[in-house]
């Protein structure tokens, strides 16, 4: 009976190991909002931005653009950039596993609340 609770433990265990890179920025996110933990303040300020300023965004199927801040192109919580100019260069910012999560997170809700919103208008 102890080998088999030790095989179940130990493949649950290896299984927790291998999928780490798929659940590990939520959580990292969910502990650093519940509390209120402010690493990567650019992260945070984009995704406030996207959340509070929603009318100066314009939503695309694949990302958002802001007529300041620059296009911010997001396919998933893998794949998110923004590229702005500054002067006559043009920056291009890849956030890294933290910040991407944020920014998508933020993009999901916003997404998500706009949807809602058109439903309410339509259906009763």
């Amino acid at each position: 009976m102890s080998t088999i609770v030790f095989m179940v433990l130990f493949a649950a265990g290896v299984g927790a190991f291998v999928t780490v890179p798929f659940w590990a920025p939520h959580a990292i996110v969910w502990v650093m909002r519940a509390g209120r933990i402010y690493l990567f303040p650019e992260a945070i300020r984009l995704a406030v931005s996207l959340e509070r300023d929603t009318a100066q965004w314009r939503f695309s199927q694949y990302g958002a653009e802001h007529p300041t801040l620059g296009n911010l192109r997001a396919h998933s919580a893998y794949i998110v950039q923004l590229t702005t100019k500054v002067g006559d260069d043009t920056i291009e910012w890849e956030p890294n596993f933290i910040e991407r999560q944020i920014i998508w997170n933020a993009l999901s809700a916003t997404r998500t609340r706009l949807l809602r919103a058109k439903l309410d208008k339509v259906l009763p």
